[in-house]
């Protein structure tokens, strides 16, 4: 027995070091499963260490647990970037011995630091699914392998988030810090359920509205399950929402999709101070200081089904009796708080709620608030509702906190409204709503300047229900700041064609009204003075008929400056006077700043009533604009840019208002745009349709003087456009290479170019985001005319010059040419390319014609064609065929060659057109040159040769004979003197065979 108990330990010590060893042993087997598995069942990503599995007998001990760290589902295609499930630690307790019969049982589930993110989007897609469907039908509980049986006795959840976000109804839940435990038989089919659960912060949000905002949950709930019939029963529970405790009663019904409910909910304190913790904000620290009395009744009831078409009936009641409350530290308690409220839909159709609420009543203080409001639907909003307050607010401040705002003055509001809201037949409620507030004042502790003599009397009515008969009137609005007064008043009516009688009267300082109301970011100040009226119907303004407008008035601006973070340059108005008509604005002066930027405008400004109703109508102007300096650079930077003088780098696109018509008449002294200065920039820009046109606008720039007409265009902001019409006198070439992208990049040699040119060229294309050129794009001809120019240290010169031993003692082998006078060249970009018509130039006193093109890549390919001198070989083949025919130069001093010029302007390369690249492919082609004109002379003189030998061939055949031995040996010696030139050793030669030929051919003939 000894040895037999003694066996039993050894295995069962095995069984155990085996258990712990096999996540070592078999980690990469495991982990090869683990993703074999997950591939073929899951439709996303799963990520998790293998080293963070782990399994173990102690931790649950008898229970065999399995523990897997950090480990989570990441979807895929529209949920490609959100997590589904991250969680910091999962664990299963099983018991080791029910693994090995039919009935697996759970001991224990434990969730720590795990983070749900359940999504749903607008069209039904959801994220959680993401099982990879499977054509195998599912195994019966009948039949064999399909008895297995799975019971969870307990589950534990630590520090979870989950958050459930339905975009198609819209439906949001966040669930912050839950705490949730436990227990229930689920080996059985009818058991209960157990749990506690607590939630540190609830948000819940429907449509947009927030209805729970950061709230505490705790809930202590015992469920009966039924999973025969999947029918969930709420028996002993209790849900506190912050202060707010409810009962749950009934049952949820799952027999297929659809969702059959019958539920009841009750608050089990009547306390008011409970239902007042779910306001949101109450729940602060403080609120246990409340002193409050009275009760409240809170029941509701959800029943009927839920599914994709249909909605369950709900009904909520909520009753507030004799209340009060009093804030801590406060002399004055709000008193007679009575409400009765019920919000009812019978049939589950949303649209069919009814919301009503018969009572509502306090007073605050000695003024009563009261208000009943009846909404039979939420289709047409058949409602009724009766509203009365009358309200001291100097008292309000010993009831309320108010944060260092001060206020004095009676205001009183009554409101009765019966009917409904029928935008087909043009109808809406009967309403007669009286506002008044009589010696108002409106101060903050932390802005020394009040709203003070604040008068205010005002009305909405309708006796009909008929759109066209509604008044809407403000008699009276006054008030005093800091000595300046408003006054204005308002009456409008007929809301089908809207006519209106405006008045405004008064001045306001910016600087102080901004102290009173702060607006982050923002700096304001200046004063505004006004006097307006304005009659009219807006019938009238949309047709046009102005006349019947009857509006004047004037406007003065003194001193006013605005700055804000979408405006860091800020805009100064030091001056403006304006007079209004129904047609116009007449803009009799405009003194401002904008930014570094100074202007100087008058003019008109029309449809400016119709701009300022109609989004889609366009504001008309005609103006006279003058500036001394415009700074283009500080509306063209990044927003993290620096606006100083040296960052005028990351240019942007200037988007052009699509609804402004603007004439400006310009005289501008300097504009600034980028790197150069325009000056004495005078013409008529015309801002119109997205577009900015320029007509008859002349400049100065780089010692030029410019003349332009075109346009700039950004209906389509991600690809503006220029087209241009421009001519040009007299701008220096070097300075132009400096300052344009677009001259360094098709015509690199005016770097190198002294003088002045002229153009008249039009061009047009695309510009990038970085307001540059988009040089694909481009297409454009023009003439360029060069009166007097330089060019130094341009390495094609030198090149030209080594290979034609042209200027080989002169500038033009240093790169240099001092004599480029009257040169006209015709040129034209198309796809970005430079092309040059062929044009005539002084190469070293010979004239040379260039034509070809240059890449955007700065490639070269250019021809130029000139003459070069034919040197000593020329010399002895014309000494040659002398002694022949008798007459002289027959070859010439000079050779034709073409040169092919490639490469790139730095790195050039100059050869003759057609030849092999290198030097011996150039002397190849010199001498095939000089081979070409030899035989064209023989040729010549051996018809002249034949004829005479034809008529004397007899009388001649022995002078013959002598004469071309004397000839041979004469020529022989001058050719060998010839062929110390080794680059023309070759065509000498072959003239020389040539002219023993002839002679030889000659003679037999003469023979005969």
């Amino acid at each position: 027995m000894k040895k037999l108990i003694i066996g039993i330990v050894v295995i069962i010590a095995l069984l155990m070091v085996t258990l712990l060893a096999l996540p070592v042993i078999f980690k990469d087997d495991i982990k090869a499963a683990i993703d074999q598995e997950m591939d073929q069942s899951l439709n996303a990503k799963v990520f998790y260490d293998v080293d963070k599995l782990d399994l173990s007998l102690l931790s649950h001990f008898p229970s065999l647990s399995v523990q897997m760290d950090q480990f989570g589902i990441v979807g895929v295609g529209p949920f490609e970037n959100d997590t589904l499930v991250s969680i910091g630690s999962f664990e299963v307790a099983v018991n080791l011995f029910s693994l090995f019969g039919d009935n697996i049982s759970v001991d224990g589930i434990y969730l720590d630091r795990a983070r749900m993110n359940i999504i749903i989007l607008e069209d039904g897609t959801a994220n959680y699914d993401i099982a990879v469907a499977s054509e195998e039908a599912p195994t019966s509980a009948s039949e064999p392998g399909g008895t297995m049986n799975i019971s969870i006795k307990r589950w534990e959840f630590k520090n979870t988030t989950v958050i459930y976000d339905d975009r198609s109804i819209p439906f949001y839940m966040s669930l912050q810090g839950l705490q949730h435990e436990g227990s229930g038989d689920f080996g059985s089919n009818v058991f209960d359920m157990i749990s506690t659960s607590s939630v540190a912060d609830l948000d819940v949000a429907y449509d947009g509205l927030e209805y729970i905002s950061n709230k505490q949950l705790n809930a202590e709930v015992t469920l009966g399950i039924d999973l025969d019939a999947m029918k969930f029963t709420f028996k002993e529970n209790n849900v506190r929402l912050n202060d707010f405790v409810m009962g749950v009663d009934g049952f949820l019904e799952m027999p297929a999709d659809d969702i059959v409910m019958d539920l009841s909910f009750a608050a089990k304190e009547t306390d008011f101070k409970n239902v007042l913790s779910l306001v949101p904000g109450m729940f602060l620290e403080g609120f246990e200081a409340l002193k409050t009395s009275g009760e409240f009744q809170f029941d509701a009831r959800v029943n009927g089904t839920y599914n994709e078409t249909s909605m369950p009936a709900f009904r909520i009641a909520l009753q507030v009796s004799d209340a009060m409350l009093q804030y801590p530290d406060l002399p004055t308690a709000i008193t007679n708080i009575n409400t009765n409220m019920v919000i009812d839909n019978k049939d589950g159709i949303t649209d069919n709620t009814t919301i009503d609420i018969s009572q509502f009543h306090m007073d605050l203080g000695n003024n009563p608030v009261d208000g009943k409001l009846l909404i039979k639907n939420l289709v047409n909003y058949d409602m009724n509702a009766d509203i009365n307050a009358r309200l001291n607010l100097a008292e309000l401040a010993s009831m309320v906190p108010m944060d260092g705002l001060s206020m004095k003055g009676i205001f009183a509001a009554n409101l009765k409204a019966s009917g409904v809201y029928d935008s087909i037949a043009q109808k809406i409620p009967t309403i007669n709503l009286q506002m008044a507030l009589n010696d108002g004042f409106i101060k903050y502790d932390e802005y020394p300047i009040p709203m003070e003599d604040i008068q205010m009397k005002a009305s909405v009515t309708n006796s009909t229900g008929k759109m066209t008969e509604t008044l809407i009137k403000v008699d009276q609005f006054v008030m005093l700041l800091d000595g300046e007064k408003m006054e204005a008043t308002l009456r409008l009516e007929n809301l089908n064609d809207y006519t209106w009688e405006l008045a405004l009267h008064g001045g306001v300082d910016l600087e102080k009204l901004l102290k009173i109301f702060p607006q982050e970011g923002m700096q304001l100040s200046g004063k505004i003075k006004a006097d307006i009226d304005s009659k009219g119907k807006m019938s009238d303004l949309e047709a046009e008929r102005y006349s019947r407008l009857a509006t004047s008035g004037d406007i003065l601006v003194s001193d006013l400056y605005f700055k804000s973070d979408d405006l860091p340059q800020g805009f100064k108005i030091v001056g403006a006077e304006a007079s209004f008509d129904p047609t116009a604005i007449q803009l009799s002066r405009f003194d401002a700043e904008l930014g570094r930027s100074d202007m100087q405008v008058n003019g008109a400004i029309s449809n400016y009533m119709a701009y300022a109703l109609d989004e889609n109508a366009t504001l008309e102007g005609n103006f006279i604009f003058k500036s001394r300096k415009f700074d283009l650079n500080e509306w063209m930077t990044d927003e993290d840019a620096s606006t100083s003088d040296q960052d005028t780098s990351s240019l942007e696109v200037i988007r052009v208002p699509e609804n402004i018509a603007f004439v400006l008449r310009s005289n501008i002294d300097e504009v600034l745009y980028d790197n150069l200065t325009l000056t004495n920039v005078k013409g008529d820009i015309i801002v119109r349709d997205g577009a900015v046109n320029l007509n008859g606008v002349g400049f100065n720039l780089l010692e030029g003087q410019f003349r332009m007409n075109g346009a700039y265009v950004t209906k389509n902001l991600d690809n503006p456009e220029f087209d241009f019409d421009f001519g040009i006198e007299g701008m220096s070439i070097a300075k132009s290479y400096q300052a344009f992208n677009m001259i360094q990049v098709l015509a690199p040699i005016a770097q190198h170019v002294t003088g002045n040119f002229s153009t008249d060229f039009k061009m047009k294309g695309r510009l990038g985001q970085d307001m540059m050129p988009i040089y694909e794009t481009i297409n454009g001809a023009g003439l360029l005319n060069v009166a007097k120019a330089a060019v130094k240290d341009v390495k094609i010169l030198q090149q030209v010059s080594s290979l034609t031993k042209l200027g080989a003692n002169s500038n033009l082998s240093s790169g240099t040419m001092a004599d480029i006078t009257n040169l006209v060249m015709s040129a034209e970009i198309k796809g970005g390319r430079f092309f040059v018509d062929p044009f005539d130039i002084n190469l070293a006193g010979r004239t040379a014609n260039i034509s070809g093109s240059t890449s955007l890549d700065g490639g070269l390919d250019y021809v130029l064609s000139t003459v070069i001198p034919a040197g000593a070989g020329g010399d002895a083949v014309n000494a040659a065929l002398a002694s022949i025919t008798g007459g002289s130069n027959l070859v010439g001093e000079n050779i034709n060659l073409k040169l092919a010029i490639t490469g790139t302007y730095d790195n050039p390369k100059v050869g003759i057109a057609g030849a092999q690249p290198g030097a011996k492919g150039a002397a190849n082609a010199a001498q095939t040159a000089v081979k070409a004109e030899a035989k064209e002379q023989l040729n010549v003189q051996k018809e002249k040769v034949s004829e005479e030998l034809d008529t004397q061939k007899k009388q001649a055949e022995t002078q013959l004979k002598q004469e071309q031995e004397k000839l041979e040996d004469k020529a022989n010696k001058e050719i060998q003197e010839a062929l110390k030139d080794s680059t023309l050793a070759a065509p000498v030669e072959e003239a020389k065979d040539l002219i023993k030929g002839l002679l030889k051919k000659k003679k037999k003939e003469g023979g005969q």
